[in-house]
């Protein structure tokens, strides 16, 4: 008969625990064999893998000393957390004495009983999005899992309260059996109606269990629907007329029109709809109808009210203007955004009234008339003008500090009016490729100072000056009107960065700056080349220069040299082809270049053509070339502007080697402009007796390369 070699006791069969509250028992193993042996302990818990959960528990001591035969070591347990992380409920945890010298085990089986915290619940609900994003007429989906950390399946009955029913087709409820300790994922899913039937935003909703019987759990969330869909403008008659009806007879009480213009709501979102003001001038009052609201599916309706005062005689006036529909959320995008309106305007005589009181009094009517179109001029000498991308306006600068801007309307002057007025006398002027309401002013006194054409405001929008001792002579914008080059008196070129401060704080210092040596007055910049990176430079000395700015690299062009009292006066290009270079300087000679060898390769620039004979020698005091370059206007001080046709080479054609005289004035022309509207050429001139004039020339190009 075997005897027994190890004999356990165990002070408790159930040992009871909770979270955060330590639980113990203790062991004794008595050594019933007839030689020296050691003991030691190890717990196992059903259902759970061997070191999955090292430290859930603790012995000691660890491994007892070798005990003689009849001796005992008591070992004491410490339960410290379950050893199934969240469960609640009964484990058997299996308890084994082993000796290696006895080479035996014994073995002890306990029930510890992990009770429910307090505060801890045997159902958790969690929400896989708790802030999901949809479009309109999209398919939604709330997903969510539930863990049943009970021994025992639980019924369960989830609600989905706070969205509308009818995007679930009323399936916001779910009943499902929860096997115990798992974790179950379900979701309700629906459908959003479609763009007009819902409103973009946040919804906020809630996940309730709703069974008696069953442990309360709720957990929040929100849905977000997206703003999708578009608003539309709509002005179903913007051309109007003052009077409404009949103006063809006599109407002084007339004095208003109105316009209707329509916001229709094509978008899930609720909009307040308005106008960007607009600009009222002197004989016109707008009125704009308060803000409107403007819901789902819902169209409403602006009105703008012009108010003028209405001329006794004269011929109709038509003017056009733009206005912009504004929404209080730009999240959704206005279509037809901008409306281009019309208002005629009549005078309270008809016209043929008018012309029947003209027969009576001929005379009288005929100074009236003349008296009407007749332009005032500046009272000085005009330095310089440019003409805007549409060719529509022209901007005049003269001694008399005046900036004059004038409408060119059929290839005439129409209208002219006084822009502001400047502290010293004006030598330069640019229109600002881009805002083209805008333009820069090189003075006398060495500052540059930038208007806004628009703005009414009889002052510069912006002043700069690094030297208010160097006068201005010359300016030039990059195409993209991020930079402005002012060239000075003293040979100095400065490059200014009119996009970094947008205007809120004052440009105190230039970004690159250039000293031409020896010092050399500046009077003619153009930006050349595909690049658009170089500056091509004229002045004084006949100083003919290109300088890259990126790379700060000055090239001289092999121009004839001169004393101090030789200058090129001028230089122009042409849009479309800027490797082509004209110049004009004081001897009378007149050149034109071609820069792509030099700026696109290593080679000299090649001079393509070179003529002295254009103004009787006389001095040339401005060049410009057309888009295309294929013309080539000049002027001179025998008091002559003239057209040059250049050929497919961009030299003079054989038969207009002497070129065309389009006028000949008793004043010299300072500056020219030349742009191309259709086969017709726009010529605008400005000169020492303070009036700008403009020519039309018929031309054809087609011999010269595109």
């Amino acid at each position: 008969m075997l005897t027994k070699q190890i004999a356990t006791q165990i002070n408790t069969e159930e040992i009871k625990f909770r979270s955060g509250q330590p639980a113990s028992l203790e062991i004794n193993a008595t050594n019933y064999s007839n030689r020296l042996a050691s003991f030691w302990l190890e717990i196992t818990a059903a259902g759970v893998k061997q070191g999955e959960h090292p430290n859930w528990y603790r012995v000691s001591p660890g491994i007892s000393t070798l005990n003689p035969p009849g001796d005992s070591t008591k070992f004491k347990v410490t339960i410290m957390e379950s050893p199934i992380p969240g469960f609640v409920g009964q484990i058997n945890l299996t308890l084994k004495i082993f000796s290696l010298e006895l080479n035996t085990e014994e073995r002890q089986v306990v029930r510890l009983i992990v009770e429910r915290e307090s505060n801890q619940r045997s159902l958790q609900l969690e929400l896989l999005n708790p802030q999901p994003s949809f479009e309109p007429a999209s398919t939604i989906n709330i997903p969510f899992r539930v863990f049943n950390s009970s021994q025992k399946p639980v019924k369960v009955t989830l609600s989905l309260l706070g969205l509308n029913p009818q995007w679930f087709k009323g399936k916001t409820e779910q009943t499902f059996n929860l096997p115990p300790e798992k974790w179950l994922e379900r979701s309700f899913q629906g459908k959003l109606p479609p763009l007009e039937d819902v409103l973009a935003g946040e919804y906020s909703f809630k996940l309730n269990t709703s069974q008696p019987q069953t442990e309360k759990l709720s957990i929040a969330g929100s849905l977000t629907i997206l703003p999708e869909g578009t608003v539309r403008l709509k002005c179903d008659h913007p051309e109007v007329q003052i009077p409404p009806h009949r103006p063809w007879l006599p109407n002084w009480r007339s004095k208003s029109t109105s316009y209707q213009f329509d916001f229709i709501n094509h978008s899930n979102l609720n909009q307040q709809v308005s106008f960007v003001p607009i600009p009222n001038p002197a004989d016109c009052q707008w009125e704009i109808s308060p803000e409107q609201s403007l819901s789902l599916k819902e169209s409403t309706s602006l009105e703008l009210v012009a108010r003028v005062n209405r001329p006794w005689w004269g011929w109709r006036r038509i003017a056009e203007f733009p206005i912009s529909g504004k929404l209080s959320d730009s999240r959704i995008p206005l279509k037809n955004e901008q409306q281009n309106l019309t208002l005629t305007v009549h005078p309270i005589l008809p016209t043929w009234l008018q012309g029947l009181a003209g027969l009576i009094l001929l005379g009288m009517g005929w100074w009236v008339w003349t008296a009407w179109f007749r332009l005032p001029s500046h009272q000085g000498r005009i330095n310089a003008i440019d003409v805007n991308g549409m060719a529509d306006r022209v901007i005049s600068v003269a001694d008399d500090r005046q900036i004059r801007s004038w409408e060119i309307a059929k290839f005439r002057t129409r209208s002219n009016k006084i822009i502001g007025k400047t502290p010293k006398s004006i030598r330069s002027v640019r229109y600002q490729p881009v805002n083209n309401h805008r333009v820069a002013l090189g003075l006398q006194n060495g500052e540059v100072q930038l208007w806004d054409l628009l703005s009414k405001q009889s002052e510069p929008l912006f002043t700069f000056s690094d030297n208010r001792a160097d006068r201005v002579l010359g300016l030039e914008f990059t195409p993209n009107s991020r930079y402005l080059f002012s060239g000075h008196g003293s040979g100095l070129i400065l490059q200014w960065d009119l996009t970094s401060n947008h205007f809120d704080e004052p440009i105190d210092k230039p970004i690159r700056s250039k000293q031409l040596s020896p010092p050399s007055a500046i009077y003619g910049l153009a930006i050349v080349g595909r690049e658009q990176d170089t500056l091509a430079i004229a002045g004084q000395y006949n100083d003919l220069k290109l300088w890259n700015w990126q790379s700060d690299e000055l090239l001289t062009l092999n121009y004839r040299s001169g004393n101090q009292d030789d200058y090129i006066t001028s230089l122009a290009t042409a849009e479309h082809q800027p490797y082509l270079l004209a110049t004009g300087d004081n001897q009378g000679a007149i050149s034109l270049w071609n820069l792509r060898p030099c700026l696109a390769g290593t080679d000299p620039c090649e001079l393509l053509d070179f003529w002295q004979d254009g103004h009787a020698e006389q001095p040339i005091r401005a060049v410009a070339l057309n888009a295309n370059g294929c013309s080539l206007a000049t002027s001179g001080d025998d008091g002559k502007l003239k057209l040059w046709s250049l050929g497919s080479n961009y030299q003079r054609q054989s038969q207009y080697l002497d070129g065309a005289v389009v006028k000949k004035l008793n004043t010299k022309l300072n500056s020219i402009d030349i742009k191309q509207k259709d086969s017709q050429l726009q010529i605008t001139t400005g000169g020492d007796d303070g009036k700008v004039r403009v020519y039309r020339q018929q031309v054809d190009d087609r011999s010269c390369s595109s």
